[in-house]
Formats: structure tokens, C-alpha cells, sequence
């Protein structure tokens, strides 16, 4: 890039240093390269350990507000995003706690299972803070009901006899 296409580009912040030049890109990937390399080098786990421990995250922070966000129509996105904090945080404190606190098990269950309590929790408090605030708008339930309500024709596999 050029110099004069690449000053056009760049902002200057408040300090007067400008942001966005290549020298800023170079460090903040190094600094990012270095703790790539400190995290892995305290070998958190295996592969498939780690790829569990990514589902066990997402279904403990997304599943409770994608199935009452769904088929309840008084979720509120307040309820929604305090359900997945929770959730996700549950999820977390006890995967983290279990692997480098030596935190004993609750009831036996490895973190690898994790989400069996975040998931719980994120179901709760998604109902309780749904409860506590306004429901939402009558156009949203409504929304809610039709994306419930299949649409068009069935499409039915070619040779198979249907009446």
C-alpha cells in the first residue's frame, strides 16, 4: 500500500499517534502470538477434550434462550442474554476450577460434562428475569407464532406411495 493511500487510511487518536498503521498491526499480533504460545504451553488438554469442552460451553450459554426464545412466547431478550451469561459462566467456573483448582467433582461428573450445570441455570434464570420484566410486544409474539407454523407444500420422496 502506499504511503499516501495508507495516511488516508489511518486515523489519528487522541494522543496523536496515528492507529491502524502497520507497525500497531505487527504488535498486536505478536502479543497474540505470545499468548497462543503461553496457554498452549501450560498443555490445557487434548484435542477432544477441548472440542467437548467448546459444545459442553455452547449448549450451556445457547440452548435455554434458543428453545424458550422459540416456543414461550414471554421470553424477553433481557431474560434471554442474563440466561446465557449465566449459563456460559456456570459452564466456565466449573471447567476451569476442575481443571487448574483441582476443585473436587460435583457428584462424580467430569467437566467434560460441564454443561449439565450450566444448562439448568441458563433455563432458570432466562424464566425468572422473563418473568420479572415486560413482556414483550404483541408483534414479537405473533413473530414467535408464525415461525412455529410450518409453510408451503410437503415435499414427498419421488416412488413412495401417500395418500
Amino acid at each position: 500500500m502506499t504511503s499516501m493511500r495508507w495516511s488516508a487510511a489511518c486515523r489519528r487518536t487522541r494522543t496523536g499517534r496515528q492507529s491502524g498503521s502497520p507497525r500497531s498491526g505487527r504488535s498486536s499480533r505478536a502479543s497474540r502470538s505470545r499468548e497462543a504460545r503461553t496457554f498452549a504451553g501450560t498443555r490445557p488438554a487434548g484435542i477432544i477434550q477441548m472440542v467437548a469442552w467448546a459444545f459442553s460451553l455452547a449448549a450451556a450459554g445457547l440452548f435455554a434462550p434458543l428453545v424458550l426464545g422459540i416456543w414461550w412466547k414471554r421470553t424477553t431478550s433481557t431474560g434471554a442474554i442474563l440466561g446465557m451469561m449465566s449459563g456460559f459462566g456456570v459452564c466456565l467456573y466449573y471447567l476451569i476450577a476442575t481443571r487448574y483448582f483441582d476443585m473436587p467433582l460435583w457428584f462424580g461428573i467430569r467437566n467434560i460434562s460441564s454443561a449439565l450445570f450450566g444448562m439448568p441455570v441458563a433455563f432458570i434464570v432466562t424464566w425468572v428475569v422473563s418473568l420479572m420484566t415486560a413482556p414483550p410486544s404483541k408483534e414479537m409474539q405473533d413473530f414467535v407464532d408464525s415461525i412455529r407454523t410450518p409453510k408451503g407444500d410437503l415435499a414427498w420422496v419421488r416412488g413412495s406411495q401417500h395418500e
